[in-house]
């Protein structure tokens, strides 16, 4: 990653690096993050996404597994 540019922490410049992957805004990214660890559905550990809630993230954003016919299976929180 580069690093953060004068004026801009580390936190900003991951979100605006993750927010022009996945094709939105940094403002609508970090609403999103903030509602999600607001519900206990997300958190950051040392630096990653950890999922802690994947039905509840499912539920939220409408996902049907079956669309990509594919089961639940996440990380072990132990490896991160």
């Amino acid at each position: 990653p580069c690093p953060p540019s004068r004026g801009m922490n580390a936190h900003h410049h991951r979100n605006a690096h993750l927010a022009d992957t996945i094709g939105t805004s940094s403002v609508h990214l970090n609403r999103v993050l903030q509602d999600l660890r607001h519900h206990n559905i997300i958190s950051w550990k040392r630096e990653k996404l950890v999922i802690h809630d994947i039905d509840g993230l499912m539920t939220l954003s409408g996902f049907n597994p079956n669309y990509l016919h594919i089961g639940k299976q996440g990380a072990d929180e132990s490896n991160l």
